[in-house]
């Protein structure tokens, strides 16, 4: 309601920011059942921030990823044994948005990770190392980081809360700020022809319907079309008709109230939504 509007929410953006949720969940619960399974299916060897590509994903894997760009907007790792946590590739260092160390050196080792920075058995920063590898405004911060002292792993903090936890509020309006940004109409996830297959395959196991792979491919080439029509019309230019209809002010003195409905016969649903202008 700040920003106008009657406060209803972008349904794309809110579907991103709860799908950010569950890759936090992978993130911040490595040994729970689900990301075990997930992690020995599609990242055996590094972060679920880091997949770019998965062999035969399941729909439900790359919508997870649809948000990936969401919550690495925000994100910073945090330091307990080090053991974790790349020097020069992950963003470790608090700032805004968190990144990695500038350095002083042009040979950088790829593999370097924070704990080769940290004294074993104080667990304080390594002085004149870090004088060796980074310029005195990035010691600063680095400095201010406290090791664990129990080998505690490395862990994630979300930079857009005090609590450092991700909160589906606060990714909706980063997600919100990101697609202002951009321009571009939010991410999707799957394509409707991978949906349309995989409801064609679950039709074919639980009902024993069994409908031809070429209709299944028209009709889902038909809905993607019709939606990428109806998409680029919504985020398109506004014509002169509506331009006059936008610019249309009640008279001095009066309240108009507009109202728009919408409304399917085949579904017992409709929707509603007015606005109040004083003149």
């Amino acid at each position: 309601m700040k920003e106008g509007g009657l406060g209803f929410r972008t349904l794309e953006d809110f579907n991103i920011a709860l799908l950010a949720k569950k890759l936090w969940r992978l993130l911040w619960y490595p040994d729970s059942l689900l990301s075990r399974i997930l992690k020995g299916r599609y990242y055996k060897y590094c972060s679920p921030l880091e997949v770019c590509v998965s062999n035969r994903p399941s729909y439900g894997w790359r919508s997870i990823l649809a948000a990936k760009h969401l919550l690495a907007s925000g994100i910073r790792k945090t330091i307990g044994s080090g053991f974790d946590t790349y020097v020069w590739a992950d963003p470790w260092i608090p700032d805004t948005p968190a990144r990695p160390p500038r350095g002083l050196l042009a040979d950088r080792d790829p593999l370097m990770y924070v704990n080769s920075l940290i004294v074993f058995e104080t667990k304080d920063w390594k002085l004149d190392h870090l004088q060796e590898l980074f310029p005195l405004e990035e010691i600063t911060p680095i400095l201010r980081l406290r090791p664990s002292r129990s080998y505690s792993r490395d862990g994630y903090s979300w930079t857009h809360t005090k609590s450092g936890n991700y909160t589906v509020k606060s990714g909706y309006w980063i997600a919100r700020s990101l697609s202002r940004l951009s321009g571009d109409p939010p991410v999707q996830g799957p394509g409707i022809s991978v949906l349309k297959a995989q409801k064609a395959r679950n039709r074919k196991v639980f009902e024993n319907v069994d409908k031809p792979p070429p209709d299944i491919l028209d009709h889902a080439r038909a809905e993607e079309e019709a939606w990428r029509k109806a998409n680029s019309e919504e985020h398109g230019e506004v014509g002169q008709d509506q331009e006059e209809a936008l610019s249309t002010t009640p008279p001095m003195d009066e309240t108009c109230c507009y109202v728009d409905v919408s409304w399917l016969v085949s579904a017992p649903l409709s929707g509603l939504g007015w606005i109040v202008i004083s003149g």
